[in-house]
This record gives C-alpha cells, sequence and structure tokens, in this order.
C-alpha cells in the first residue's frame, strides 16, 4: 500500500506515550520534527524490506533448486555476477530448510553470506541513495513552488502534530472513527479466528463469476472490495483522480474483451505481465505511460532547473541555489548535487561489475531512477492509495524493442536478477522518502540533520532487510523466490524484437501525453494521466470500489457542505486509517505469538 502500517502505528502509539511529557515535562518531549523524521526513516526503510525483500532467495536459489531438469547451473547462473551469488550448500541447506537459525551466526555461514549481503545492500543502498538526492535537489520546487498536496502525508502529519497528535487525540470525530474501525477489525478477527482460517474478506464479490461467456469472461479476477482504510485513504485524492481511476480500470477490461473478441489468446487477470508480452501489451503500455509522464514533469521543471544552478536571468551570483528566495536550501542542494556525482560513481562500479553491458545496464537503471521519480511525483500531487504497478519495468520494453538475441544472454540474464527494478512498486522507497521531505517540512526541521538520519535510514534498513530475510530463513525455511528462473529463460526465447508489443508502448505514451493536454485543457474532464499509467497494471483492481466510493462522498460533501464540513470529517477518514492499522497489528502479533493465522484487513 502507500501509506505502510508499521510507521504509522509506531509513530501513533509513540505520539501516545509522548503526551504526558509534551503537555507536563517539554523537556523531555520528542518534537513534532522528531516524530515526523521517525516516520520518514520508518517507512522508507519499511519500504525497502516490503518489496525488496527476496536478495538472499535469489542468492542461492539457483544452486539448490538446481536439478537435470531446470539445468539452472548451466543455463542461468554463469551470467550471474559472482558477488550477487554463493554455493556454500550448508549454508543453502539450512536457509532453504529452516529449523537451525543459530547456524547462521556460525562463522563458516556469515563468511559464505558475506560477499552477496555486501553487493546486494551495496546496490540498494545506492540506487535509494540516488532517489534521495534526486529529492533533494526537487524539494523546493515540489514543496514551495508548485505546492503539491501529498495526500498520503496527511497522515504522519496530523500523527506528529505538536509531538503528541494534538490534532487527533483532542478530536472526538477521530476516535469515532478509530473505534468503529477497530470493533469492526475486532468482530471479523473473531470470526476468523474461531473458524480457524485466514480472512479473505478483502477481495469481496468477484463479479466474474457471473460471466462465464467469451469474449467477456476475460475481464479477470473483479473484486468489489470494502476496504475501510482504502475508502478512507481516498478521501483524500482529488475527486476526479478517483474517478479517473475507475474509468481507466474499465478501460483495462475493455481493451481484453476487444482483444480477445479479435481472436487474440488473452489470458486474464496476469496475461502481459510477468512472462511473454501478450495483447493488449498492459505492462507496455504501464512503462510507456511513467516514461512519457517522467518526461512531461521534466519539462514543466526545466526552468526550475536552469535557475537551481544559478543561470537564470538577474542573478546577483552563482552557484547552486542562488535563485532561490530560501537560503536555508542552499546547503541541502550542494549535498544533493555531490550526492548525485558520488552515487552515480558508485552505481557505474556496480554495473561494471556485472562484467556485461556496461553502458546499457547503466541506462536500463537510469530509466528505472526515472519511473521511481515519476510514481514519487504522482505520489506527492494526488496521494493514490495504490501504486502496484506489477512486474512493469523497462526491461520488458528493452526486450520488445531491441529482442533477445541483440541484447544477450547475460544481459537479461542481470535484468531479471535485478527483480526490485521489475516486481513491484507499491512501497516503493522514493514515494516514502516523498512523503517525508513533506511532513518534516511541515514541521520546520528539513535541513541537513534531517538527510542524515534518512541516510541511517536508508543503510540500516537496507542491511537489516537482508539479515532479517536470512533469519526467517534458518528459523522456517525458504521457498524459492517467485518465477524469476522461469521468467528470464521467457524472455531469452524471445529472440526477435517484438515491434507491436513495443509499439503499444509508445502509443501509451502518447496516449498519456494527450491526456496531458485534455487535463490542462479541460480540467472538468476526469480523465487524469496518471489513472491511466495506474490502471493499466494491476494494483487498481484493490481499490477502484473503494475510491469510486470516497470520490462520491467527496463530491456530495464539499457541494453540500461546503470545503469547512469536508476538513471537519478529516479526523473520522484518520480515525478509521489508525484504527485499522492498529488492530491489524494486534492481530498480526497474535499470529506470529500463537503460530495460528489471523484476520488480515490489507490486500496481502
Amino acid at each position: 500500500m502507500s501509506l505502510g502500517v508499521p510507521p504509522v502505528v509506531f509513530v501513533f502509539l509513540l505520539a501516545l506515550l509522548n503526551f504526558p511529557f509534551a503537555r507536563w515535562l517539554k523537556r523531555f518531549a520528542l518534537t513534532q520534527a522528531d516524530l515526523g523524521a521517525l516516520w520518514a526513516m520508518l517507512a522508507v526503510a519499511t519500504g525497502i524490506a516490503c518489496e525488496w525483500g527476496e536478495a538472499p532467495g535469489l542468492t542461492g536459489f539457483l544452486v539448490w533448486f538446481d536439478n537435470p531438469a531446470n539445468r539452472y547451473r548451466e543455463l542461468i547462473l554463469p551470467y550471474v555476477p559472482s558477488w550477487m551469488v554463493h554455493d556454500y550448500k550448508d549454508a543453502l541447506e539450512a536457509f532453504f530448510g529452516g529449523r537451525r537459525p543459530y547456524d547462521l551466526y556460525r562463522p563458516d555461514h556469515l563468511l559464505a553470506w558475506l560477499v552477496p549481503f555486501l553487493g546486494w545492500s551495496g546496490l540498494i543502498i545506492t540506487l535509494v541513495f540516488l532517489m534521495l538526492c534526486l529529492l533533494i535537489l526537487l524539494a523546493p520546487r515540489w514543496l514551495e513552488q508548485e505546492r503539491l498536496s501529498y495526500p498520503i502525508a496527511t497522515v504522519p502529519i496530523y500523527l506528529s502534530h505538536d509531538g503528541w497528535a494534538s490534532k487527533l487525540l483532542s478530536n472526538w470525530r477521530f476516535w469515532f472513527g478509530f473505534f468503529i474501525a477497530a470493533i469492526y477489525d475486532t468482530v471479523y478477527g473473531l470470526v476468523f479466528w474461531w473458524r480457524g482460517q485466514i480472512s479473505q474478506a478483502w477481495k469481496g464479490i468477484d463479479i466474474s463469476q457471473f460471466i462465464i461467456s467469451r469474449p467477456w469472461n476475460v475481464i479477470g479476477w473483479t473484486p468489489i472490495p470494502l476496504l475501510p482504510f482504502m475508502i478512507a485513504l481516498s478521501y483524500f485524492i482529488p475527486a476526479d483522480m478517483a474517478f479517473s481511476g475507475v474509468f481507466f480500470f474499465w478501460f483495462r477490461k475493455f481493451q481484453q474483451i476487444v482483444a480477445s473478441a479479435l481472436g487474440h489468446d488473452v489470458v486474464p487477470l496476469w496475461g502481459g505481465m510477468a512472462g511473454a508480452a501478450r495483447v493488449p501489451y498492459l505492462t507496455e503500455q504501464s512503462v510507456g505511460a511513467m516514461v512519457a509522464l517522467f518526461c512531461v514533469y521534466l519539462w514543466h521543471t526545466r526552468s526550475y532547473l536552469v535557475n537551481l544552478m544559478g543561470r537564470g536571468t538577474g542573478d546577483e551570483g552563482r552557484g547552486i541555489g542562488t535563485n532561490l528566495k530560501n537560503e536555508r536550501w542552499r546547503p541541502l542542494l550542494k549535498f544533493g548535487l555531490f550526492g548525485l556525482i558520488v552515487g552515480f560513481i558508485s552505481l557505474f562500479a556496480f554495473v561494471w561489475s556485472m562484467k556485461s553491458n556496461t553502458a546499457f545496464l547503466l541506462l536500463y537503471l537510469i530509466v528505472f531512477l526515472a519511473i521511481s521519480t515519476a510514481i514519487a511525483k504522482i505520489r506527492a500531487q494526488i496521494g493514490p492509495p495504490i501504486h502496484e504497478f506489477a512486474f512493469m519495468g523497462a526491461n520488458r520494453w528493452f526486450i520488445d524493442l531491441l529482442g533477445a538475441e541483440r541484447l544477450g544472454d547475460r544481459v537479461i540474464t542481470i535484468m531479471g536478477y535485478l527483480y526490485f527494478t521489475h516486481r513491484i512498486w507499491r512501497s516503493h522507497p522514493m514515494p516514502q522518502m516523498a512523503d517525508g521531505f513533506k511532513v518534516v517540512h511541515e514541521a520546520k526541521a528539513l535541513d541537513m540533520r534531517f538527510v542524515a538520519a534518512m541516510i541511517f535510514a536508508i543503510v540500516l534498513g537496507a542491511m537489516a532487510m537482508y539479515w532479517a530475510r536470512l533469519q526467517a530463513g534458518y528459523i522456517w525455511g525458504s521457498g524459492a523466490p517467485w518465477g524469476y528462473a522461469g521468467w528470464i529463460m521467457e524472455w531469452r526465447n524471445m529472440k526477435e524484437p517484438n515491434y507491436t508489443a513495443a509499439a503499444f508502448g509508445v502509443g501509451g505514451a502518447l496516449f498519456t501525453l494527450l491526456l496531458v493536454w485534455l487535463h490542462n485543457r479541460f480540467p472538468f474532464l476526469p480523465l487524469h494521466p496518471a489513472a491511466y499509467a495506474l490502471a493499466m497494471n494491476f494494483g487498481i483492481d484493490y481499490c477502484w470500489f473503494p475510491m469510486l466510493i470516497a470520490g462520491l462522498a467527496k463530491t456530495a460533501i464539499v457541494r453540500y457542505g461546503g470545503q469547512r464540513t469536508y476538513h471537519a470529517l478529516v479526523p473520522f477518514a484518520l480515525g478509521i486509517i489508525v484504527g485499522e492499522y492498529v488492530t491489524g497489528s494486534v492481530w498480526s502479533w497474535i499470529w506470529i505469538v500463537t503460530g495460528k493465522p489471523t484476520y488480515s484487513f490489507s490486500i496481502n
């Protein structure tokens, strides 16, 4: 989800504990800046751990799961950089088999994991550090010139206000929403606890089960989910974005129906995402849309970037940040520019050590950073409750455009092994950091201390992710990380370019540019270009119905009650979010302590 559970629950509980200090012992109390920075640090560390945590599995699964049928050692392993893998059998047996929790700390096991640990952690730290530097350079533009709304950041801003969530804890509407959500999840959880099964209630009614005739049945899983926290999160996004998300969700389904009617083999839901490209090439459309949005954002920022370097007209001085009215940005911007240089040198070293086409892989990772920046801008501008983009990445676009034979097996394999660049984007660390900048900026504490805190969180978060995943494997065992080996072989067999798929990617980019023009020319039309990019990929399936409910409710509230009524209900929406997050965390701890599966309010 866009808003992670652990940072919200931790900061909320910390705000409760901080209340007596903030009221009577201010000398010992945490400030709003402290709580905001803690939320930002936890958000980026959690973002890294949530979706980028398969590195330990990728370290050894080729060796451990190799057999005469798949021939991983022969077909894939020779193309993988040596610092990404190891083949110490006893360590792999303990990791994949489990039930040996203390063997991780044996010297021979630690030594076996050391090089991959440093390599994977170093690469992830380098990429996230580059994202941090990009956000530093863009922060004055997004925060003070464009004044983006950062809808998701509303939650941590309220939680950290005055150091003890004073805007929430003293508001009865917040507690009303909190207890409604807590009671709802408690009752639901007890029912599933009694039945001894995990909740699947969030899926709602799947209307596709009632559609059995072709071509209509290719729409795949189409739920009507009732997720209270998702409705509450959608309350903060613009109404046109909510309706746009619903429209383009069904536009995606319409494309699948038309493709099937024309005789194409359309696979419901996942068709054309993880493996080989399939009509209507949804992944290619998503990539094209995100690249187009990045180009649009870059074009709109061009004058700011020129002035940032102190080269605009009427300068009294020269140097980065000279033209900005607020001089406190200058040390941050200098660090951001210097950090970009250092980060790209480090990234070049990692790519060079992969012993492949260095220029192409460096371009591939730059495109990854560009898409990451576009998602961060979407998050800051409209705050969608989820930005999943399952299996979307530039890897498939390059394969479609150039063909695997021209790229070479080593390049294809390495792109497949860089799974976090195309696996999923829903808790991506860059959008998390973007919200963190807003939260700390509201507390008037956006300075080099915050940057140092973020660097600490990035380093510790990446390393803790790898260690925690290793320890979990040594305790419970680990399976193979998704289907990366199969997908790599599938991509390598796509020898010739697929110009049709590439054309759909270009078409997605051009259609996005058309939507940008329409959105600027006719702002009353609910056709937001970011919604098209989000809806062409799986993810919005979770929240299209909550977005519809929230959009209708928000429109009615603003029309008949005005902005005053809308703002009066903000604490109620926040109460629902925090209430579900806290109650869901309690059920998670019950699962951990008892070992018995419990209710989950979340999408997974």
